[in-house]
């Protein structure tokens, strides 16, 4: 079973509060922290005239997002705003917004981390890390008698093809938790007194889902080139039943949520009730 590739990513990422730090470097406060990101596809046409879908090809994410600074460290501005202008003499200071035309936004874009303030700093476990980001499009400056100094921004993610593959855009947690050890399963053993001589094949397994225990599947009722066999994990428990020749997935209503995926083919001799296969699968696990 493919892997996507951000397996399981948050449509809309939402903060009440948080510090952000930009190249290891913290800016600020932000509060009403959003951010959307956004798979993209691309359609293959049945006929030239692109009017029937016969499938779609994941090809990216496009992330962005706003905030609004509660408070914000005027010696930290260049380091926020790149494209901008802090000059600074004596007591007083004044900000320059303009840029060059043409110049371009990703060779500004920075490593934005989100920290969210309800967590002590050293808990990395629900942090935002985002490989490139840059403010850009539309800024405002709110003040007035009834309110605080509040600067609103948005920003745009680029992705940082140099990372691993599926990191692009970036990650939700602690990257000190390690490396990612994938699941895996072994080849399917056969009961030493099957009568049939059929194999299991196509076994998939995943990320999520997968928890490290045994698989056994028995032969319920026999057929002529065909079979139905029993599928009962050690740890999941009984998960249906699988049919000869046809590929079998432990969560038949969300196929890509299964914990195993396989297929049992019928050999020369059909199966007798009472045929067993069994697979060992195991979790996926940090390093």
């Amino acid at each position: 079973m493919a892997q996507p590739t951000l397996s399981g990513s948050p449509q809309s990422i939402f903060l009440s509060s948080a510090a952000l730090l930009v190249n290891g470097v913290d800016v600020g406060l932000v509060s009403q922290v959003k951010i959307d990101i956004k798979e993209q596809a691309t359609e293959v046409m049945t006929d030239q005239l692109g009017k029937m879908p016969a499938n779609d090809f994941y090809v990216g994410h496009v992330a962005t997002g706003e905030l609004m600074f509660d408070e914000f460290k005027a010696s930290a501005f260049k380091l926020a705003f790149p494209q901008a202008e802090l000059l600074v003499s004596g007591g007083t200071a004044q900000v320059d917004f303009g840029k060059p035309i043409g110049a371009d936004y990703y060779s500004l874009a920075q490593k934005f981390v989100f920290l969210p303030t309800s967590d002590d700093v050293n808990y990395k476990n629900r942090n935002f890390t985002f490989w490139k980001g840059v403010f850009i499009g539309e800024s405002s400056v709110e003040y007035g008698p009834d309110k605080k100094l509040v600067f609103k921004a948005k920003m745009k993610f680029y992705p940082d093809v140099t990372q691993p593959n599926g990191l692009w855009l970036g990650f939700f947690g602690d990257p000190a938790a390690g490396t990612l050890v994938p699941a895996s399963a072994g080849a399917a053993a056969s009961g030493g007194g099957n009568v049939g001589d059929g194999t299991v094949s196509g076994i998939s397994v995943n990320n999520t889902f997968t928890k490290t225990e045994t698989w056994t599947m028995t032969c319920i009722h026999a057929a002529v080139n065909s079979g139905i066999f029993a599928v009962s994990g050690s740890v999941t428990g009984a998960r249906g039943n699988a049919t000869v020749g046809s590929s079998y997935a432990s969560n038949s209503l969300f196929p890509a949520n299964s914990e195993i995926l396989f297929t049992i083919n019928d050999g020369a001799t059909d199966f007798a009730i009472g045929d067993t296969f069994t697979i060992a699968t195991v979790q996926a696990n940090f390093t």
